[in-house]
């Protein structure tokens, strides 16, 4: 029970996502800001992350760089699909460089 949101791993050990949460829609991207995500291309989870920035029209949207993984821009006309984890969102916290 409650498996059924949840990425599955196939024979070849690459993540990929239930049918039933890719048949209900998408979340609106410019509520995604804060909230860790899952990214798809052609139905595979090629990154997963917490979304850092959202572009102006809600058709990009920037992954936080994490460990090994440098920040990264995912869009909807490269056809990605960015769906939440089940995870609470985490607040943005933006530095600005000092020199001093």
């Amino acid at each position: 029970m409650g498996d059924e949101h949840r990425p599955a791993n196939d024979e070849a050990g690459a993540l990929n996502v239930a049918d039933s949460y890719i048949e209900r829609g998408t979340v609106a991207w410019e509520e995604l800001l804060g909230h860790e995500v899952h990214v798809l291309q052609d139905g595979r989870v090629i990154r997963t992350g917490f979304v850092d920035a959202v572009t102006v029209g809600a058709d990009g949207l920037w992954i936080a760089a994490e460990g090994v993984e440098a920040r990264a821009f995912y869009e909807k006309a490269r056809g990605h699909v960015v769906l939440p984890t089940t995870q609470q969102p985490v607040p943005i916290v933006h530095y600005a460089a000092s020199f001093v």
